[in-house]
């Protein structure tokens, strides 16, 4: 199958609105990946709307009739072979005493983290700050009050459920539905599952307008007839974003201190919706939870999951950076210098490069703190549910539900989710399910 040509025949069907979202993130993503794209085409295509669907496809064809260029410093492969740094022996086995404790923390640091950074999701960090800090309420260090939602402008009833005066359950979001899905996967299917087999839960369990970006895209795809990899890969500008990373934390979560199986289980179901970096990225997360299990120094559980990821990778150079930019300055300082203003500002807000910068960041500056670091991860912006989710499994994996401090888990014993099937998870229930998938 030529990606290609079918990408073309997808953008000939689809409508010439998201024919028009599209087309400037591919414009992006191509340049980003390598592609020498000249300016002229890199204009026509930044600025799609407007201009007819023979236009658009005319410069479509000549992006991708361009090569990476000679020069272009990485080296991004698919192949799991070729993915793995090297091999990461298992680094030991937590006390069984000790796993219920671990995976139901990282579950309740998942939710604590994504409900702390809902509400300013997709607000600018300009108007976090400026709206926030008269109020008392940046950095952001608890759920934010009710008043400081209303005035970042939301008035619909599930964000202000994530306000500390009426916050009673984890609120639906898509960070979370994934993670009861997944778990639902390995316990249908087990750790030898299939990428078709993740397609099947998709097509059975996920509702089209509630998934976004690299996953309805790929959604879209399997409802053409297209099967993994080529979901991820026909006309599908956000194959590097952060999607897959969210998705991936109960590959972690059964794996205690195996990353390298961890991220094995993490690559085979991130290659439904994404490629090269957003793969790494699901990969280096999944690791870091499995990490977590033994490891007790974020630094070190950073360091031994870059194990699974290509040292050639853009991510992999993105987290070096950022961990050398950490131990030198203040977390606000090394998020504005890298992210901010340096040369990871070129990426769009929902990458996963810059997003696994900030958990990276918040992990090392929040130092084992619980509030701290998924506050940091919060405070940070960019996608800040995601981020405030990842950063809260990784520690809560670490410190386990005994010590996450009351103030943050006493309100999650719930999910609710828009699965089919299901409206609301028990966290104990979900517990329960991972401890059994556990060797």
């Amino acid at each position: 199958m030529s990606i290609i040509d079918e990408s073309i025949r997808v953008a000939e069907a689809i409508s010439l609105k998201e024919l028009w979202e599209l087309l400037p993130q591919e414009a992006n993503a191509s340049r980003e990946e390598g592609v020498d794209v000249p300016e002229e085409l890199f204009y026509t295509l930044k600025n799609s709307k407007g201009k007819s669907r023979e236009q658009l496809l005319s410069a479509l064809r000549d992006l991708y009739s361009l090569n990476i260029s000679p020069s272009y410093p990485y080296w991004e492969p698919e192949e799991f072979k070729e993915i793995i740094s090297k091999n990461v022996n298992e680094l030991g086995k937590p006390s069984p005493g000790d796993l219920k404790d671990k995976v139901r923390g990282g579950l309740v640091g998942r939710c604590a983290g994504c409900i702390l950074g809902k509400p300013v999701e997709v607000v600018s960090l300009d108007k976090v700050i400026s709206t926030l800090k008269p109020l008392g309420e940046y950095p952001i260090s608890y759920f934010l009050s009710l008043r400081a939602i209303g005035a970042l402008g939301h008035t619909e009833e599930p964000i202000l459920n994530c306000s500390r005066e009426k916050l009673s359950s984890a609120v639906r979001d898509d960070d979370l539905d994934y993670t009861i899905l997944n778990s639902l996967l390995l316990k249908e299917r087990g750790e030898t599952f299939s990428t078709m087999d993740v397609a099947q839960m998709w097509l059975n369990h996920l509702p089209y307008m509630k998934i976004y970006t690299a996953e309805r895209v790929a959604y879209r795809n399997l409802t053409l007839g297209y099967t993994p990899p080529h979901t991820a890969k026909i006309l599908n500008p956000y194959r590097e974003w952060i999607g897959a990373r969210i998705r991936c934390d109960p590959f972690g979560y059964i794996s205690p201190g195996d990353p390298t199986s961890a991220a094995r289980m993490a690559y085979t179901e991130s290659l439904i919706s994404h490629v090269k970096n957003g793969v790494y990225s699901s990969m280096f997360t999944a690791a870091m939870i499995s990490s977590s299990f033994i490891l007790e120094d974020p630094k070190e559980i950073i360091k031994t999951s870059l194990s699974v990821i290509p040292q050639s990778s853009r991510l992999y150079e993105a987290i070096e950076d950022v961990m050398k930019e950490a131990r030198k300055r203040s977390w606000d300082d090394a998020v504005h210098n890298l992210i901010y203003e340096g040369k990871y500002s070129k990426y769009h807000p929902v990458h996963a490069i810059p997003n696994d910068m900030i958990v990276a960041v918040s992990l090392i500056c929040g130092d084992r703190d619980f509030g701290e670091s998924i506050s940091i991860a919060v405070s940070s912006g960019l996608d800040t549910d995601c981020n405030g989710a990842t950063v809260g499994s990784i520690l809560g994996v670490l410190l386990g539900y005994s010590h996450i401090p009351n103030k943050w888990r006493k309100h999650f014993s719930i999910i609710e989710t828009i699965l089919a099937g299901y409206s609301e998870f028990p966290i104990s229930t979900l517990t329960e399910t991972l401890l059994k998938l556990i060797d």
